[in-house]
């Protein structure tokens, strides 16, 4: 009995909680939502003020708590209710983003009632558009992480084409990177590669609808451009600034092979993209310190003859400085190209005019073969019959096969006119060849 006696009683904290769970459950099932609500808000509140104790939440109360969110996040995603959600979402944010993430993102769409605009605006600032702060004791003062998380939804899982929140997202992440760097980090670390990998991702996604013009414009704007070389070679390529990025690629990374692999990559998008690569070599910021006035560097040169085939001569020509005496032996591998270029454009001229001549003759086979075909005579006796459905043609109209198969006309109607029905020869293809 005095064992008893010292044992301390149950918690009363832990049963009271426990009945307000219960009975939250009880007004659920009883459909009284909003009643339900008010208990699990009330027990969420009472436990965060247990929270900032000293001591904690204890085990019981923690899974106590975990009830009084999963079952607020029960009720919201199943009524998906406006009024609802902006009046009982608040105080689950204290105990992270993302049980009021999962109702917010709920459906397949926005929340009637409520705009993506308005859940942006609430989760930036803690307060929905036209109302004041939120009540106090569930305070949500907003959060940039839930905000990314919320544009995640709409870009990716909804597949928004609003260009304002694919824009909005990369601005997000292209923030956090500059910020980190003004911080101290350097833009090759880990902690920045996942961040600088995802803003990436969102550039280069052929179904974004980013403004393109608004990240330029914010990376421009920073120290040195923060070393962001790949995001710019990106936003220079979807604006169509080819040159740009080939300056990047040249100057910054120092990487001739890439060069050219971007060229041969968008030159469907700009077919001078090699011409442009040359003026690129012309006056990158290496060719500038070394390069003499009268001639061009080794690296313009010997892209001038590995791409002879593609660079126009005359364009060539004008884009090489005025001062260059081509009797110079340093400019050797000038006249070399301009050789070959010769060569090849001359070779090119007579592979165009054997082409040209090759379709002449088949053409003009074409048409004496046609009229040998044409000029035959057909006759047609009282017993010839269509070799298809066996009548006499007599006077009807018939068609005649070049291997000399007659059938009717109305026959014919349907059939290949290539391919003999009787025989099943193809007259398209003469000596195995189509």
């Amino acid at each position: 009995a005095g064992a008893k006696a010292n044992n301390p009683p149950p918690s009363s904290q832990r049963t009271e909680e426990s009945s307000a769970v219960a009975s939250g459950k009880i007004l659920y099932h009883q459909k009284k939502f909003t009643a339900a609500l008010d208990v699990f808000e009330k027990a969420g509140l009472d436990f965060r003020s247990a929270s900032s104790s000293a001591q904690g939440l204890t085990k019981p109360q923690k899974e106590e708590l975990e009830e009084c969110i999963s079952w607020t996040k029960k009720i919201l995603k199943e009524s998906l209710d406006a009024a609802l959600i902006k009046r009982y979402i608040n105080w689950m944010f204290y105990y992270g983003i993302s049980a009021p993430l999962d109702v917010l993102t709920a459906g397949n769409g926005p929340i009637n009632g409520l705009t993506h605009d308005d859940i942006i605006t609430f989760l930036l600032s803690g307060a929905w558009p036209g109302e004041g702060a939120n009540r106090e004791g569930s305070r949500f003062k907003g959060s940039r992480d839930a905000v990314i998380k919320y544009l995640d939804y709409l870009v990716w899982k909804l597949r928004t084409t609003e260009e304002k929140y694919h824009t909005r997202l990369a601005v997000f992440y292209l923030e956090d990177i500059m910020s980190e760097i003004m911080s101290g980090a350097k833009i090759e670390d880990e902690k920045l590669k996942e961040k600088r990998k995802y803003l990436i991702s969102i550039l280069d996604d052929p179904n974004t609808k980013v403004n393109y013009g608004v990240i330029l414009n914010k990376i421009k704007n920073g120290e040195g451009n923060y070393g962001m070389w790949e995001e710019l070679i990106i936003i220079y390529s979807k604006m169509g600034s080819f040159l740009e990025a080939l300056k990047i690629i040249v100057d910054k990374l120092q990487s001739p092979e890439r060069a050219e692999s971007y060229c041969r990559q968008h030159r469907n998008d700009n077919p001078d993209l090699f011409l442009h690569l040359f003026e690129v070599y012309l006056t990158s910021e290496s060719a500038k310190k070394t390069q003499d006035p009268d001639t061009i560097n080794d690296q313009a040169v010997s892209f001038m003859i590995k791409h002879v085939e593609v660079l126009d001569p005359v364009r060539v020509i004008k884009m090489l400085p005025e001062t260059l005496n081509l009797k110079d032996e340093k400019n050797s591998g000038i006249v070399e190209y301009l050789k070959r270029a010769a060569q090849w454009k001359e070779h090119d001229r007579r592979e165009k005019k054997i082409e040209k001549n090759v379709r002449k003759l088949e053409n003009l086979q074409y048409a004496v073969k046609s009229n040998e075909l044409k000029s035959k005579s057909v006759r047609i006796v009282r017993e010839t019959v269509c070799e298809l459905c066996k009548q006499k043609i007599l006077d009807k109209v018939f068609v005649v096969y070049p291997n000399g198969v007659i059938i009717h006309f109305k026959c014919f109607k349907g059939l290949d006119k290539h391919i003999d029905p009787i025989t099943k020869t193809d007259f398209r293809i003469v000596d195995g060849q189509v």
